[in-house]
């Protein structure tokens, strides 16, 4: 499911994610806004938890002093605001992710495409694209006709792992970049059914290149189901894919089948959209099924020749 966890997985896609709150090691040609913007992720990295200046200025290594008056200067533009504990981030950065997503052409195409492909639909349908690690980045949301709507706010983050965007989007890397990003660290368990050893975690990817569409079969939230398929893209795009969410009892092979189907329609569509001609990346799935050049190679081609 693509839900926003409890777990401190909110971003605001004004900070875009996958950078340290660290201070870098490289040259700021402009100290004072690379402060600024740290602080602003390790804000945003903890979502509705307030963060006071002591415990900021304690994380980033600085003099407190220093931190109080980024704080200060943030607070005056409505980038954080301050509540009793500390701060959390103010409305302005709501405005910044608004015009960030409205000027991303993938999701003018995303909206465009389900107002199209998907009249009358029930389901909620979201696009996603993946971090620098195993997250996914949550972009936009089409609602179905249902009453019932599942979703993750644009902006907010949730494992690879467990999801079926985050799946399907991993499923379309080289294996050595996959295991690269599996060895960074133990993978997140949110329900019992979430998959946390590296071996099963491949495994689950071969299915997901033989099916067509990743499943997140109650993964991320209990009695919730999910479908994704990544979008077709170019060398200079985003790695993009989009979800089906519905609750498990609806999820039955024949309706899941469908659904897949719809994917497949939906996100070449987007992919047509983008420049990506039907016969240039029909699927990622079917590229991903195909010999990478070189030594290079895909986790269907080498766990099959493994004998997985």
């Amino acid at each position: 499911m693509d839900q926003t966890s409890k777990g401190g997985y909110y971003l605001a896609v004004a900070i875009r994610a996958g950078g340290s709150s660290r201070p870098t090691e490289h040259r700021d040609p402009v100290p004072a806004i690379g402060r600024a913007a740290s602080v602003l992720r390790l804000v945003a990295a903890e979502g509705a938890t307030p963060l006071g200046p002591s415990e900021l200025a304690r994380r980033l290594h600085w003099p407190k002093s220093s931190l109080a008056n980024i704080c200060i200067s943030l607070t005056t533009s409505g980038l954080l605001r301050r509540v009793d504990k500390g701060y959390l981030l103010g409305p302005a950065v709501g405005a910044l992710g608004v015009a960030y997503r409205a000027g991303m052409d993938e999701v003018t195409a995303f909206h465009r495409a389900c107002g199209e492909v998907l009249a009358d639909h029930a389901y909620t349908v979201q696009l996603a694209m993946l971090s620098d690690g195993i997250d996914v980045i949550y972009l936009a949301c089409h609602y179905g006709t249902s009453p019932i709507r599942l979703t993750s706010a644009p902006g907010s983050k949730l494992p690879a792992t467990s999801t079926a965007t985050g799946k399907a989007l991993l499923a379309s890397l080289p294996l050595k970049e996959v295991e690269a990003r599996l060895a960074a660290g133990p993978l997140p368990r949110l329900t019992p059914h979430t998959i946390t050893t590296a071996p099963d975690y491949l495994a689950d990817l071969e299915l997901v290149q033989k099916r067509g569409y990743a499943l997140d079969d109650e993964e991320t939230l209990a009695g919730v189901v999910c479908i994704g398929r990544t979008v077709p893209q170019t060398d200079h795009s985003h790695r993009l894919a989009v979800s089906i969410t519905l609750l498990k009892p609806q999820a039955n092979p024949t309706v899941l089948a469908g659904l897949g189907n719809t994917l497949a329609i939906l996100t070449d569509r987007i992919g047509e959209a983008l420049g990506v001609g039907p016969g240039t990346a029909a699927s990622a799935f079917q590229a991903g099924a195909l010999r990478g050049s070189g030594t290079s190679s895909n986790i269907l081609t080498s766990t099959s020749e493994a004998g997985h």
